[in-house]
Order: structure tokens, then C-alpha cells, then sequence
């Protein structure tokens, strides 16, 4: 004999089936008409080389319609004069040596013209203004110092302020 619980599972079940479109004799599989493209809204398999619901027909078609390639008989890809940098501002693809549009290579060509690293003059662990040698740039160990002078020169001032030396230790008092 069923539980009270499972005699009102059996009511919420029944009427919850007595909703659901896909019953054992039509269920739902990839040949159900609300699985298959035929230019409603529910199915999105493939038919008659159709694919997606009747929107996602129409907004595809809408968008190639505006794709300004979509009439181009060699198409968008990788050789493609908007593809490639080649001295507009289209291409970001190398060719000749060059990447990026004409706007990046301006850029890129600035910078270099401010940065003080170059071929000649590359930055590095043992690049002057790498090490800590007492000036303002440098911070990599260098003779049991590290840090700018100006981070030397706090930690010295906090050692000094620090009631805890090499003698005194916490918890020593």
C-alpha cells in the first residue's frame, strides 16, 4: 500500500506529465519535429541543409547580408589585403616584417624612440639599473645589498627604531 507522501507524488506527477508535450508515445529525440529546422522556432537540427530555429535563420542571413566580405569571391582569411599589416589600418598580419596596423607600428615605433633599452643597451639581471648599487633603479642583490638607496636607507632607519636587535629578540624584553 503507497504512503500518503508518495499518493501526492503520484497526483503531482500525473498532472505534471499531463503538461509535458513528450509523452512515451511522441517522445523527444533528434527526429522529433521540435528537434529538427523546419522553420519554426523550437528546432535547431540540421534539415535540408538548414540549421538553427527560423530566427537564427534570419539573423544569419541578416549579418552576412551586412558582412562586407560576404560578397568577396576570395573571401576573408589569412591573405587577404584587410588581413595583412601593410600600411593601413586594416591588416594586423605579418608581411614584410611588419605587425600590426599602420596606427600599432606608429606606436610601437614611438616607444622604442622613448625607451632607453635597445639592441645595444638591453635590460637585464646585470643591467646597471637592475642592480642595487646605491642609485634610485636598481633593486637585485648586489654585495649583501638590496634595494635603492632609498629603500636602504628606510630599512636602516627602522632596524635603528626596532626595539628587537640581534641581542634583544621577542620575546625578550
Amino acid at each position: 500500500m503507497a504512503s500518503q507522501i508518495e499518493k501526492i507524488s503520484k497526483q503531482f506527477l500525473d498532472e505534471a506529465m499531463s503538461r509535458n508535450d513528450y509523452q512515451k508515445t511522441k517522445s523527444y529525440d533528434s527526429n522529433h519535429s521540435n528537434a529538427i529546422s523546419d522553420g519554426d522556432d523550437k528546432g535547431k537540427g540540421e534539415n535540408n541543409d538548414l540549421i538553427g530555429s527560423i530566427t537564427d535563420i534570419n539573423t544569419r542571413a541578416t549579418l552576412i547580408a551586412q558582412n562586407k566580405y560576404s560578397n568577396d569571391l576570395n573571401g576573408y582569411g589569412v591573405n587577404h589585403p584587410n588581413a595583412l599589416s601593410d600600411g593601413d589600418d586594416f591588416g594586423k598580419g605579418e608581411n614584410n616584417n611588419q605587425v600590426g596596423s599602420q596606427t600599432d607600428i606608429n606606436n610601437r615605433l614611438d616607444n622604442q624612440a622613448r625607451n632607453i633599452y635597445d639592441e645595444n643597451n638591453s635590460y637585464s639581471l646585470v643591467h646597471p639599473n637592475a642592480i642595487s648599487d646605491g642609485d634610485e633603479k636598481g633593486r637585485a642583490e648586489n654585495n649583501n645589498s638590496v634595494g635603492t638607496s632609498k629603500d636602504i636607507n628606510e630599512r636602516n632607519q627602522s632596524i635603528a627604531r626596532n626595539q628587537y636587535s640581534g641581542n634583544s629578540g621577542y620575546p625578550d624584553f
